[in-house]
């Protein structure tokens, strides 16, 4: 166990001990100041002294609660307060995706505070592309204060923690609230626990594994003897192949099968599976392709993003539309249209409240099938240096 700095009174000392004996923090002397001031403000609301303040804790244990909910609000939580390392992430994810063996991301955040740190993460993924290709998002995040969780599920921020986002990423996923902004949460998985992230004794309910864990600065806060058995409680949560974005120079033991990598100025620990090459695609249709593509068919990405473009059209149109946007280029590199994907563009666009936008489209839609006497058959592939006389199509247009 970390000792306390020896120049705070013997009382102070046992108070912090008794802290660190509960739970494994505070051990930094930085840590140890704030949880100090944050007890200080606790004791004076309550108008008791750190000697009688301690018996208070002796008979009410949740007590410690309110003072670690004070010291993480010490603390400068934000949006995108580490920008650099979520952007190495993003890039980290983008080239690791050809390989993965499904289209589902794990992000698991250790010491989630209030959520700021789980939806910057969901807003990187995002950003880079990751759902418009049709992947699904898990975030699972582990804080020790329950109000902290409790905003974070609520998923709630004031204005001015908005701020300091650029105009577009507020407008794409936020929406106004009674008394604040709500993250648009159907755009990703969130899940918060209120548990202890260094005392860890079993997995988070349900959970499979992690393909990026964020601990930042978690053994910063260990005391020395800790960090070990952190490590070795930590270690199970990794699939195969992972990655562990830590605090700048943190440095975690006992991770000998981890590599220690830099990208820009960012380190991170990187497990890498053994793989082959990224999986092929099958071979583009010929321009002679006569017969619309079958369902079954389809390329199994292409049929993950008319699923989802499909599933969010009611509830979310906009993001609808992004996926019918995504789904349409896959099928243009593949050299083929289908009237269903041409519509669910305009279903979301006359659900946005843009009839015009919409009835463009169906007008293209028009133009393109009345261009050849059988708009059930593909004349040329997209990009061969003319539009596509026809759009396959499977069932009527909606």
């Amino acid at each position: 166990m970390t000792s306390p700095p020896s120049d705070l009174s013997q009382e102070s000392q046992e108070f912090l001990a008794e802290a660190q004996a509960l739970f494994g923090r505070p051990a930094r002397p930085s840590s140890q100041a704030r949880f100090l001031a944050a007890a200080g403000k606790r004791r004076q609301r309550l108008n008791l002294s750190l000697a009688q303040y301690r018996n208070l804790l002796d008979k009410n244990p949740d007590e410690w609660l309110e003072i670690w909910n004070l010291w993480a609000q010490s603390q400068d939580e934000g949006f995108f307060r580490h920008s650099a390392q979520l952007d190495a992430l993003g890039r980290i994810i983008l080239e690791w995706a050809p390989f993965a063996p499904t289209r589902c991301l794990r992000i698991l955040s250790l010491g989630a505070g209030a959520g700021y740190e789980a939806r910057s993460l969901a807003m990187t993924m995002i950003n880079v592309g990751l759902r418009a290709k049709g992947w699904e998002l898990f975030i699972h995040g582990l804080e020790l204060v329950p109000a902290l969780v409790a905003t974070a599920q609520a998923g709630c921020y004031s204005r001015e923690s908005l701020l300091p986002l650029p105009l577009e990423l507020t407008k794409r996923f936020f929406r106004p609230r009674a008394g604040g902004w709500r993250f648009r949460d159907q755009l990703a998985n969130f899940r918060f626990e209120a548990r202890n992230p260094l005392r860890l004794v079993e997995p988070p309910a349900d959970f499979s594994g992690a393909d990026v864990i964020v601990a930042r600065g978690l053994t910063w806060d260990t005391p020395d003897a800790e960090i070990p058995g952190l490590v070795s409680r930590v270690r199970p949560l990794f699939k195969e192949e992972c990655v562990l974005l830590t605090a700048p120079g943190e440095f975690w033991p006992g991770l000998a099968d981890f590599s220690l990598e830099e990208r820009e100025g960012v380190t991170y620990y990187r497990r890498a599976a053994s793989r082959g090459s990224p999986k092929a695609k099958p071979a583009r249709r010929s321009p002679e392709a006569r017969a619309p593509l079958a369902e079954s068919q389809l390329e199994p990405s292409i049929q993950s993003l008319r699923w989802a473009a499909e599933e969010k059209l009611q509830d979310d149109p906009e993001a609808a539309r992004e996926l019918a946007v995504e789904l349409i280029h896959e099928e243009a590199l593949e050299g083929y249209l289908r009237a269903e994907s041409l519509s669910l563009v305009a279903q979301a666009e006359e659900a946005l409240g843009r009839p015009l936008a919409g009835a463009t489209v169906r007008e293209v839609m028009g133009f393109l099938q009345s261009g050849d006497s059988n708009p059930g058959q593909t004349k040329k592939p997209v990009g061969s240096g003319s539009t596509p006389k026809a759009i396959a199509s499977s069932s009527p247009e909606p």
